[in-house]
């Protein structure tokens, strides 16, 4: 029986009921008007589903070309662009895509569970006569119940025929999702596959997210750290079989947690570890018991939350080079609890901050408990690189000019530092570009090099030795810009690299547009400085 379902298609030629919910073990359905031309712009969804042992096939009974035309049933396109019949092996039009379809087509289309979804598109322009389609359902994996959706906070799953052994050549996928505001927490509780290395026969592999078109977090077959975390509210679980050789399969259990219950910032000086204490408490973790690499290092603990504020250069933090990135990580470790819960002995959770670009990015949780129990989840955060930068008296740089605006004389030189704001001794700032403006809003209309690529444009700006990498020094003379304009601002353009890499931008010097593009840098930022003024006669 089909359930017309009006807010899931429009018609704009003619009101004809299309789309709707199918429930029955078999079925048809057939595009609107059929055997007439369908109407334009028809949007049509129709949602099988039939019980959770079961799987669909599906075929069109009518999707042919005419016989004495020479035309197909639809309006063709190379990619279908115009009308086109979809087919989803999922409850939705957001699982795995089996075809897109909008010629002729003997083929028969069969889910890996009990949902599929078939969507109907026609465009403003050309009909045909359209399709007919019939659906049965057919018993997965002889007989065999697996697979399916599981909305439910917390559940199980397991092989066909667990714990007795699995059948051969069986294919099974578990959708599980949840609320938006959580995420799910998957752990294998028992596992025993045929299990050669790589896996090629018989295996489990989870993905964070709806499909098995989403980022993979592990495949196995045989005993491993078993438990996942998604990023989202999402997780799909997929367990093949080969034809020979079975075992006593798998069974694991899931449950939510709230999407917040671990959160990492990466700044340019330090990482911020906040974890959730009921997660903790889930677990069966003391949250007193938790140290870094350096067991010195002990986290603050609030009433809700756990942190560890990280300088990257502190705390047994260990420090990678990469390319054009830079990678600093740590561990949050916990030795054994008193809790009467605690199934495990040990809780480890690896943290990471990758500085790439100007921006800090891919954050990774990785928890390890002894061996039984692994928690992947993936966390990006953004930042940008910080520095400052400041007048200062003369060129021994003791003092700093405090006073805003800046008056100076005509022709005086001006001393200038930047300092890069970043707890990582191992990083080199570079002065590429700097400007002057008498806004400090606009910095198009009106400017002024002194340095540009690396090129000095002025010919009193001067570099200046520099005591440490995170400390760049110039200097320049007060201009004839201040005869014009009662003020000038000045922004700089700094260049971040890692120290001693002799390719990397920072070493390079002058170099034209194109070929700054072929050296290397952590990232660039810029600071602005002023206003200058002259002093009064």
């Amino acid at each position: 029986m089909a359930v017309n379902v009006a807010d899931e298609y429009s018609l704009s030629a003619q009101t004809v009921p299309c789309g709707g919910y199918l429930y029955e073990s078999y079925g048809s359905f057939v595009s609107p008007a059929y055997p007439s031309s369908y109407p334009n712009n028809a949007n049509c969804i129709w949602y099988i589903r039939v019980n959770s042992n079961q799987k669909i096939n599906l075929q069109f009974t009518d999707f042919e070309k005419y016989a004495n035309m020479g035309d197909d049933s639809l309006e063709v396109s190379p990619t279908c662009g115009f009308d086109y019949v979809a087919i989803y092996d999922g409850p939705s039009t957001s699982y795995n895509l089996l075809e897109k379809l909008c010629h002729a087509s003997s083929e028969t289309f069969t889910s890996t569970s009990n949902s599929m979804t078939v969507h109907f598109r026609t465009d403003s322009s050309v009909t045909r006569r359209g399709f007919a389609a019939s659906y049965r359902s057919l018993p997965i994996n002889n007989g065999y119940s697996c697979g399916g959706f599981l909305d439910e906070p917390f559940g199980s799953i397991m092989s066909p025929n667990y714990p007795n052994l699995y059948p051969n050549s069986v294919e099974c996928t578990w959708y599980i999702r949840t609320n938006s505001s959580e995420v799910i927490y998957l752990r294998i509780t028992d596992l025993e596959l045929e299990a050669p290395s790589n896996c090629p026969y018989d295996f489990i592999a989870v993905y964070d997210g709806p499909t098995r078109n989403s980022p993979l977090l592990a495949k196995f077959c045989r005993e491993l750290n078993g438990a996942f975390t998604s990023s989202s509210n999402s997780m799909t679980v997929y367990f093949r079989t080969d034809g020979s050789v079975t075992r006593r399969g798998f069974s694991a259990n899931y449950h939510t947690l709230p999407s917040n219950y671990a959160i990492l910032t990466c700044t340019t000086n330090y990482m911020d570890a906040k974890i959730d204490r009921s997660y903790l408490s889930k677990l069966g973790f003391d949250e007193s018991s938790l140290h870094l690499n350096d067991q010195s290092c002990t986290p603050i603990v609030a009433d809700d939350k756990v942190e560890f504020k990280i300088q990257l250069d502190q705390c047994g933090t260990i420090r990678e080079v990469n390319n054009d990135t830079i990678f600093y990580s740590n561990t949050i470790r916990s030795s054994a609890s008193n809790s009467t819960i605690v199934r495990t002995q040990y809780l480890q959770i690896n943290i990471g901050c990758e500085m790439q670009q100007d921006t800090m990015v891919k954050a990774m949780y990785l928890v390890n408990e002894n061996s039984a129990l692994e928690i992947l989840h993936n966390i990006t955060e953004y930042g940008n690189f910080r520095a400052n930068m400041n007048f200062y008296e003369s060129s021994h740089f003791a003092t700093p000019v405090s006073d805003s605006p800046y008056y100076v004389d005509l022709l005086q030189s001006l001393f200038v530092q930047v300092n890069l704001n970043s707890s990582d001794a191992h990083l080199k700032v570079f002065v590429d570009t700097c400007t002057a403006s008498p806004y400090n809003f606009n910095w198009t209309s009106v400017t002024y090099y002194l340095i540009k690529n690396g090129c000095v444009r002025d010919e009193t700006y001067d570099t200046l030795p520099s005591p440490t990498n995170d400390i760049a020094r110039f200097q320049f003379s007060a201009f004839k810009f201040l005869n014009t304009y009662s003020s000038v601002y000045l922004r700089c353009k700094l260049v971040i690299c890692e120290a001693y890499d002799y390719s990397s931008r920072c070493y390079r010097g002058c170099m034209s547009r194109q070929k700054r593009a072929t050296a290397s840098s952590k990232g660039n930022i810029d600071v602005m400085l002023g206003p200058i003024e002259l002093k009064g006669d």
